[in-house]
């Protein structure tokens, strides 16, 4: 599923995909890690045509190790900020009065 929901979708809406990512952290048997994939937007994503714009999306990525492999992993995308640099349109801006 990993494969088929994210990284096709991903490798087919953008490309010259480069991931930097931090150091990596780990727990015993859980470790994680932030970083940013970039790439230019050539293709259908997150339902929007290609815009050729140069993205940097933001990622936390943790993953569950057992017998020395990767047994699960989780990957968190900022979708928002994702969205806002391919439609062109600003994402909304919050203050903390919402969160009350």
């Amino acid at each position: 599923q990993y494969n088929e929901k994210f990284l096709r979708p991903l490798a087919r809406g953008l490309s010259g995909i480069k991931v930097s990512a931090g150091q990596v952290s780990c727990d015993g048997t859980v470790c994680g890690t932030t970083g940013v994939i970039s790439g230019i937007h050539s293709g259908k994503l997150l339902e929007a045509v290609a815009s050729g714009a140069a993205v940097d999306i933001p990622f936390g990525m943790q993953w569950q190790v057992a017998d020395g492999k990767i047994k699960e992993a989780w990957t968190v995308l900022d979708t928002l900020s994702l969205h806002s640099q391919i439609s062109g349109l600003e994402a909304a801006k919050f203050d903390n009065a919402c969160l009350t």
